[in-house]
This record gives C-alpha cells, structure tokens and sequence, in this order.
C-alpha cells in the first residue's frame, strides 16, 4: 500500500501535526463532536471525542492515518498539510478489498481523518464517500469495519454533496433505520449495537438538517422511527436528574452509556425535522406521544436535549394550528415558557421567540400562555447574572447576557400586539426592567438593536397606559 510506504520522517511530522489537531479537538465543547470518551480509540473516535494521546504517534493508529497526509512541497513543513488523492483513492479500493487487513487498516486511517471539515472535500472528491456507503450496506462485512465506516460516513455528511448521495441510494437510510433498531446485522456490532445506534442517529440527524429531504426521509419511514425512537428514550430518562460531561461518568455498561449519545442526535435529528412544514407534519403523524417526549427533553436536566427539546417545540409550536394545537395537548406549553428561565441561554432564546410569535398570532394563543405565566417568564429574562451554566453550553459572559435580553425583548416587543398581553407585562413591572437595562451601560454601537427595541417597548406601553388611564 503506497501510503504505508511513506519514509518513517515524514510519517513522524505528519503524525504529531495531526497530534496537534487531535489536542486541539479534545479541548473542544460538548456541542463541538459530542461529549464522550472511551478506552478504545476506535469507539472514542465513534463517540464523537478524542482521547488523551501520547505524543510518539509514529507507529499508532493515528499515526497510521497520518500517513496519508503530505506536507505541500511548496511550502516545506510551514504550510498547511493536505490530503493526498492517490492515496485516498487507495483507502477507497482497500474499503472493498477481499483482505480483511486491507479493510481494518483504510476504515482506522479514515477514522481519523473524517472528523476535519477541511478534509471532506479531497475525500469526497477521491471516492472514499461511495466506499464508505458500500462498507455500510454490505451485511457481510466484518461488524467493527461496518460499524466505523458508518461513524465515517455520518462524518462526511456534514457536506450537501454526500447528503445527496446518500439520500439517492434506496438501501441506505433503510440500513441507518436498521442500525438504530439493532437490526440487519448491526446488533453484532461492538456493544451490542450501541456504538451502531448512536452513529445512526448522528447519520440521520446531519439528514435532516437538509429541508430538501424531508420528502424522501418521511417517504422511507425515518421520521416515523425517529420520532417512535425519540419518545422511547426521552421515556426511560424522564426521571433523570443528572447531566453527562463525558461518557464515562455514565453509570452502568458501555451499553447504557452509548444510549446517551444515542438519545442526544435523536433529539439533534427530531430538532432538524421540525424545520419544514414536511417534518412537522411527519412527526405529528408519525407517534402519539412525540410531542410529549420533546417536552420532556424541554425539561430535561441534560442541557443538550434540553435545547433540542425547546428548539424543537418552538418551530413546531409556530409552525401551523395543528401543530400548536399537539403541543398544548400533550401538555407541553408551560415547559415551553419554563425555558425561559434555563441555565442554556439558546434555549431561553428558542422559548422566547415561539411567545413572541405565539402571542402575534392571536388571542387564542395569547391567552394560553398568559395561562402559562409567559410575560413574567419573558421579564425574568431581563435580570443580569442569572445564569449559572458554563460558557461551553451559554454560560455568563456579557455577550450571552446581552444576547439573552435582546432574545426578551423582541418577544416583549411582539406580544404588545394582544392588549391582554399589554396589561399583564404592565403589572408585572415590565418598564422599570427595561428601563434598568437601558441604564446598564449600553453600548450604543454594538448594542444599538437592543436600545432601539427597548424604546419602542417604552414609547408602545407608556401609550398603552394613558388609554388606560383615560379609559
């Protein structure tokens, strides 16, 4: 294999190059490639996080991988590296090569290399993608390689041209279906299919993070699964009253820790679903109780599903009277505005804008959430130095803070259209709030949106209450 041929010094460069990348990955947040880290560099690489790595990489499995990677002659050691396409077209033809060696060595080395954005397109562009799929497709092929050609795969469908591929082949999101259900094969996959499982869901959530395939991923009954799938697992971790940083302060086996990442790109893919009137629809008609599972991931102690759980509700909630209409039945609405008050600040911001929208499409849903206590909700927002999450996941830094009130009042601003709204917001204390924000040291450049709603909340209420008033 040309690859593995490289001189051993340039072998060490490149290896210790992609030792730097892997550390810098490593320091990464949970909503960078996920949270998870396993003893087995494999399963850590499916898991979505790296391990700690030692620095003499030269004859590892990273290092291996490295090999593939040349420093541009042009530039000697101080240029960027890139990928070789030869060599990549050889790791492609190893994927279906009748060596079983050939196999293990070209799915570890693009294992290692998938994970980097600035590699997708020489890989794409040398065949690995089609390679890949065939591994994953084929139920013959060594469970571990398939199982890893599959955490490759959902890599490099982060890029709409593999979306595409992948979506044009008829047998594959059946097979990622398959895998989710343990089924086809994949139940002998390492950990019983876990690792299988939760490389599925990552799969079919960067699908549906395409509108233009909600079509084809409702047609093959995806949504239909996931959202069957999704209600199951928000189900068992209802009860839940811890939050996971890494995969192995999950108690139980690495089964039970696996279900984790599985249940967090369930949700990352339900979220995505609910971005098209198609997905909506899909998950309505898909399972009962769907709506009342993101609402329990609206509740959810794991930060993680929690924005998901919001954010989805929040599109399907607005997205047309049938669909607000599950959410208030299901019981969800009141852990819609709860959001406003979590410790993620995009889910605060997710919960804001569906009151604010809400709220602007009528008395109906107005009244609802005056119900909910969503103008208390929204004004709670307002407070400085509430926040109690780390920056990773929208902690306490100013910006967040900003960017949390500027989310409160463009929702104020909106529900000034339902008088109903207008007299609640006014009795509780709604323009001595906004008036302390503007007193707090606004910038008047880079803060100049929020100045600008908050004087249109003041000048609209102070109106408000001298009809009040004359009334």
């Amino acid at each position: 294999m040309r690859a593995m041929r490289r001189s051993s010094d340039l072998l060490r460069r490149a290896a210790q190059s992609v030792l730097g990348k892997q550390q810098k990955a490593a320091k990464s947040g949970p909503f960078s490639r996920g949270v998870f880290t396993s003893a087995n560099p494999l399963q850590a690489r499916l898991c979505g996080e790296q391990q700690p790595l030692k620095a003499d990489l030269a004859f590892t499995l990273v290092g291996a991988a490295a090999a593939v990677i040349y420093l541009n002659r042009t530039t000697a050691l101080s240029g960027p590296e890139t990928l070789e396409p030869d060599a990549l077209e050889e790791l492609a033809r190893d994927l279906s090569s009748s060596n079983t060696a050939d196999k293990e060595r070209a799915v570890s080395m693009l294992s290692s290399l998938t994970p980097y954005l600035e590699y997708h397109s020489a890989m794409l562009g040398a065949g690995v993608f089609p390679a890949l799929i065939k591994a994953v497709l084929d139920a013959r092929m060594i469970p571990q390689v398939r199982v890893i050609a599959l955490g490759c795969a959902a890599d490099l469908l982060k890029e709409n041209d593999a979306k595409k591929a992948a979506a044009s082949n008829p047998d594959f999101i059946p097979n990622l279906l398959n895998a989710l259900k343990s089924e086809g094969g994949w139940e002998n996959g390492p950990e019983e299919g876990g690792i299988a499982r939760a490389s599925a869901a990552r799969a079919l959530a960067e699908l549906c993070a395409a509108p233009e395939l909600h079509g084809t991923i409702s047609k093959t009954g995806a949504a239909q699964a996931l959202a069957e799938h999704g209600a199951e697992a928000a189900e068992v971790s209802k009860s839940e009253d811890k939050t996971y940083s890494s995969l192995s302060e999950v108690p139980g086996t690495m089964v039970e820790r696996h279900a984790v990442e599985d249940e967090r790109f369930t949700a990352a893919a339900l979220y995505n679903l609910a971005c098209s009137s198609t997905g909506v629809t899909s998950i309505l008609n898909a399972a009962t109780n769907a709506v009342v599972g993101l609402g329990r991931w609206a509740s959810s102690k794991d930060p993680i599903l929690q924005r998901y759980g919001v954010g989805a509700l929040s599109r399907m909630s607005t997205s047309s009277p049938r669909a607000f209409r599950a959410v208030v039945d299901s019981g969800c609405l009141p852990a819609l505005v709860a959001a406003t008050a979590s410790d993620d600040a995009q889910a605060q911001c997710f919960a804001a804008g569906a009151i604010g929208k809400l709220v602007d499409l009528g008395e109906g849903p107005a009244q609802l959430l005056l119900e909910a206590n969503a103008p208390s909700a929204l004004i709670a927002m307002l407070n400085e130095g509430r926040h109690s999450a780390p920056a990773a996941i929208g902690g306490s830094s100013k910006g967040v803070q900003r960017g949390v009130q500027r989310c409160s009042v463009r929702a104020i601003l909106s529900t000034l259209s339902s008088d109903a709204f207008c007299k609640e917001l006014l009795a509780a204390g709604v323009l001595p709030k906004v008036q302390a924000v503007l007193n707090s040291g606004l910038n008047e450049k880079t803060d100049a949106e929020l100045i600008n709603i908050i004087g249109q909340i003041i000048g609209n209420l102070q109106a408000e209450r001298m009809v009040t008033r004359a009334s």
